[in-house]
């Protein structure tokens, strides 16, 4: 992110960057966990699945054929979930 400040502001635009106002846009916002469909938690991640493959096989047909899909990872249990489209 680039911000310009005047040279006398910089001390606290540094100090408005460095607050972690998450809670807040979740409160704002809302936020959805994905909840893990194996164990049922909530520490999950997003990752992309199929997307080494595609790249793999562009290189060699300079083509893609397979499509690159999202998929839940469990930070628990490990498991990979696809997401429905």
């Amino acid at each position: 992110m680039r911000v310009q400040v005047e040279p006398e502001q910089l001390w606290r635009a540094q100090e408005i960057l460095a607050q972690d106002r998450s809670q807040d846009v979740e409160d704002q916002e809302g936020c959805e966990a994905l909840v893990c469909p194996r164990c049922g938690s909530c520490n999950t991640r997003y990752q992309a699945v199929g997307r080494r493959l595609a790249f793999l096989v562009f290189l060699g047909l300079d083509f893609p054929l397979f499509p690159v899909r999202n998929a839940v990872h469990c930070q628990d249990c490990g498991s990979l979930s696809r997401l429905d489209d």
